[in-house]
């Protein structure tokens, strides 16, 4: 693998780096070589602050001009500096990514699919709130809302 060890003692023999992170698993099977909790929610996506383009410019520019999807083409871990934006894990314990896309993530978000948080303050998530932008829900009980 070229980095200057012999197999006998090479604890990842298919690795240049050298588990650069650190978490026990050989880059080149590591599904996040740059991430030392790995993808810890599941969602195919990695936690880290470094990169490595571990194809050729001429492969990874398909994922730069964006003719290939980062996340749906492989990209992440084959062209990791390219892709780093696309591949990188905002909310590292939230599997959906945060969902209603309000800039909170999972186990933070007390309405996660509800992008204004309750927007009425009554307790009760958009999703499921009869009256979403009345704090009382139509409590007089004539069938119309208030806001």
């Amino acid at each position: 693998d070229l980095d200057g060890l012999t197999d006998d003692v090479d604890s990842c023999p298919s690795d240049n780096e050298n588990d650069l992170d650190s978490d026990d698993i050989c880059g080149d099977v590591d599904s996040c070589p740059f991430s030392l909790t790995n993808d810890v929610d599941g969602d195919d996506l990695c936690v880290a602050t470094d990169c490595l383009d571990m194809e050729d410019a001429s492969f990874c520019s398909a994922f730069a001009t964006g003719t290939k999807d980062c996340v749906a083409d492989g990209g992440c871990m084959a062209c990791g500096c390219v892709c780093f934006a696309s591949c990188l894990d905002n909310c590292p314990l939230d599997v959906e990514n945060d969902a209603d896309n309000d800039d909170i993530c999972r186990p933070y978000d007390s309405c996660p699919y509800d992008a204004e948080n309750d927007a009425d303050s009554d307790n009760v998530c958009q999703q499921f709130d009869s009256c979403p932008y009345d704090r009382e829900n139509d409590a007089d009980g004539d069938l119309t809302c208030r806001g």
